[in-house]
């Protein structure tokens, strides 16, 4: 990966890199994408197909409806509350 192409995602994301960290990063990248690059040189046409590593595939319970807590209880603990709500702080701002 070059410099420029480095800025070039940094500006479409919208961060703003130091130069230290532009050295950092591109230095980082760059070895990530060496230590991958051998995988270019593996031959793969008679690999065997798998879908799944172990034989267990799901190992999710039934979705069964079951009766939940009551609301005071599940309320009673919150450090702020809007009637039969949770009240949080506002996490996204609208730009």
């Amino acid at each position: 990966m070059t410099k420029e192409e480095l800025l070039d995602y940094a500006n479409r994301i919208q961060i703003s890199l130091s130069k230290e960290e532009v050295d950092l990063i591109l230095s980082q990248i760059n070895n990530i994408l060496d230590y991958v690059s051998v995988l270019e040189d593996f031959d793969c046409q008679n690999a065997e197909e798998f879908q799944f590593m172990f034989d267990d595939v799901n190992r999710l319970r039934k979705d069964i409806s079951q009766p939940s807590i009551p609301l005071s209880e599940a309320l009673q603990n919150a450090t702020n509350k809007n009637e039969n709500f949770f009240k949080v702080p506002k996490v996204i701002e609208q730009p």
